[in-house]
């Protein structure tokens, strides 16, 4: 196994040996069609192109639609970028899990596939008669185009997920230069420092709308918020240990605090509605988890906000805030 000295910390693993890269590729038809004697009758292509659509009422298509989207925002939740060519980077120990998820809904792409092919007939025809309809309301030639339709549907959708491995300079079986080699070096080191600050920028969005939302005082406009506001919270959380690449322990810290609380809370929400007290203990106590991530963002390694001793679970938070709400009543 290889293994780097890193100035002033531990020894860790190459980047090589702990992930790997992915690349997902899909191709999916686009329900448009360019009409030329629309668009001749509008003034002509300087004032632009009228583009059909199509299948507008095609429940199938949609569903096709929705089940390549769930496996691309999949890779995207799972993997962390790599460069700007859309391959992104996998952490091997998440491998497994992560080639079973992306088959799984690989699966249900397929399925959805086959049950569009078996009613492609029928909602060619139900476009023609929308189009056709449409003509007479309107006294104008009928749109529809048979031909604006593929004759296999199936062959217009695909997915492609290729694995690679990580750039190791020591595997260059060629000689390159030395100012080739540090090129290369810095772009790993750079891709380290992306994982973390890509893992630290996941969690700042939805703790920041969080607190934005708990800072509105109970009562006034604004105050309500869905159970998906500490969903989308938790969702981000549990993500990070197959994102932590680089295996950062101040990020695992963080995401295991902002974790505990949000546990708490999504089995008793209604509590961040009710009490005021709670809501504020609550809100402060998440508010400064937000600044410990902006801060370890901008290159502070020991944040204010997150110790390395004991930490306080939201267990306690809750305990606290409800002894101090019971406190304020009796009073």
């Amino acid at each position: 196994m290889k293994l780097i000295d890193t100035e002033g910390g531990p020894t860790i693993t190459t980047l090589a040996e702990k992930a790997m890269l992915v690349r997902l590729k899909r191709s999916m038809w686009q329900p448009y069609a360019y009409d030329e004697a629309a668009t001749r009758s509008a003034g002509g292509r300087t004032l632009g192109r009228f583009n059909k659509k199509l299948c507008a009422s095609a429940g199938e298509l949609a569903a096709v639609n929705a089940a390549y989207t769930d496996l691309y925002r999949y890779v995207i939740d799972n993997t962390v970028p790599w460069l700007d060519d859309g391959v992104r980077m996998l952490s091997s120990s998440h491998y497994f899990d992560f080639s079973s998820g992306v088959r799984h809904r690989v699966a249900l792409c397929d399925n959805e596939v086959n049950k569009l092919v078996a009613a492609w007939p029928d909602i060619i025809q139900k476009d023609k008669e929308r189009f056709d309809l449409a003509a007479l309301q309107s006294n104008k030639p009928s749109m529809f185009n048979a031909t604006d339709y593929p004759t296999d549907i199936a062959a217009c959708f695909d997915v492609q997920m290729s694995f690679y491995p990580v750039p190791d300079v020591g595997d260059f079986r060629v000689e390159i230069s030395d100012d080739d080699k540090q090129s290369m070096v810095d772009a790993i080191k750079s891709a380290e420092v992306n994982v973390t600050k890509y893992m630290l920028g996941e969690l700042l969005g939805p703790v920041s709308k969080f607190v934005e939302k708990l800072s509105v005082p109970i009562g006034e406009e604004g105050a309500i918020f869905r159970n998906s506001l500490i969903e989308n919270v938790l969702d981000v959380a549990n993500r990070i240990p197959a994102l932590n690449i680089t295996n950062d322990e101040t990020v695992t810290k963080i995401a295991g605090q902002i974790k505990d609380v949000m546990l708490i809370h999504l089995r008793n929400p209604d509590v961040l509605r009710e009490s005021p007290v709670v809501r504020t203990a609550v809100k402060d106590k998440m508010d400064a988890l937000k600044n410990s991530i902006a801060e370890y963002m901008n290159g502070v390694h020991t944040p204010s906000g997150v110790s390395c001793g004991p930490q306080e679970s939201a267990t306690e938070v809750a305990a606290d805030a409800e002894a101090a709400e019971a406190g304020n009543t009796a009073a």
